[in-house]
């Protein structure tokens, strides 16, 4: 359940638990709630979070999906807390696409504010 109150005042798109996020998912998908493609996709991401892996490929229809579902970001809970993350893309620069690709990354939320690049401030 997520918390109330000023310090949580952030709400996910998608709430989901550290053991059993892939069976929720599937759930998910089954049900209509996601794209199949978006549920395998979040899959992968959860995965390369939490086991520090490759992350899962941003081709254009999953980055459409994912901005229609998860704009708002996920909660991944366990028992003691929720962890917020944004989901966002890595988009190599002009030029680079054959040495680089373009990946989705989950990264920490917080209430109140969102993270900027150092040059951008």
């Amino acid at each position: 359940m997520i918390k109330q109150g000023k310090e949580y005042s952030m709400t996910p798109s998608i709430y989901l638990t550290v053991a059993n996020n892939w069976q929720e998912l599937e759930e998910m998908a089954t049900n209509g709630k996601l794209p199949i493609p978006l549920a395998d996709c979040l899959k992968a991401l959860v995965v390369s979070e939490r086991l520090s892996v490759i992350s899962p490929e941003a081709k254009p229809e999953l980055i459409r999906l994912a901005k229609a579902h998860l704009a708002n970001g996920i909660v991944l809970s366990d028992s003691a807390t929720d962890q917020f993350f944004d989901i966002v893309v890595f988009v190599p620069d002009p030029g680079q696409e054959k040495n680089c690709r373009s990946f989705f990354k989950l990264i920490p939320k917080y209430p109140g504010g969102k993270f900027k690049y150092l040059e951008n401030l």
